[in-house]
């Protein structure tokens, strides 16, 4: 009997498609959906942030067009919200892309952004959605925190992304992260992360 395959891996294998018909060359998974592969269990994400080179762009535009309804910014593709971005967006998603890491989902290849270059992204841009999803990665044992640090180091904006990362750290450590990860019996650990969200969409709005 063959394996069910859920929307997600369907996405991947158009995605796939498209690089074997000559429509990008390449493409790399980023954004929440890529914490996934690393089992950090982000649950606030509704989309799929797929980066390729910037001269596909013209051909993945035409060719989703023809084949996907389109709306605003995003691509519907088996009912996921797609986003194609320049994999030379900023300088740590352009080397994060050189360095993507091949995973495979149900024997389909894709490329995910290396973890260290996916948080050094959202300490770059540091909106309040980047925050809340370094609380999930600041504390997981899949996060190379020596590899993290030398890259912030190499960074021209070192030391805004140095207060930035403290910042975080003190962040992801009033939600007790770290002993979630440590005792985290899968089947309960899911209901402690939606808490969590809960918790801090809640503070979120007494801020405004």
């Amino acid at each position: 009997m063959k394996n069910k395959i859920n929307p997600i891996e369907k996405v991947f294998e158009e995605l796939n498609e498209m690089k074997e018909e000559g429509v990008v060359e390449d493409f790399v998974i980023g954004g929440g959906i890529a914490l996934l592969f690393y089992e950090i269990p982000f649950l606030a994400t509704e989309d799929i942030d797929i980066f390729i080179p910037p001269a596909c762009r013209k051909k993945v535009l035409e060719y989703t067009e023809k084949k996907f309804n389109h709306h605003e910014d995003f691509v519907n593709i088996h009912g996921w919200a797609v986003q194609f971005f320049p994999c030379n967006l900023n300088r740590m998603v352009e080397e994060g892309c050189k360095r993507a890491v091949l995973k495979r989902v149900n024997n389909i290849p894709v490329k995910v952004m290396p973890l260290e270059y996916l948080t050094l992204n959202y300490l770059y841009l540091f909106r309040p959605k980047d925050r809340f999803k370094l609380i999930f990665i600041l504390p997981s044992p899949a996060l190379n925190r020596q590899k993290l640090e030398r890259l912030i180091q190499e960074c021209q904006e070192r030391n805004l992304l140095l207060k930035r990362y403290h910042s975080a750290i003190e962040d992801a450590a009033k939600t007790e992260m770290e002993k979630v990860y440590e005792r985290s019996a899968r089947n309960d650990v899911r209901k402690k992360f939606f808490i969590l969200y809960e918790f801090l969409r809640i503070s979120e709005k007494r801020k405004d």
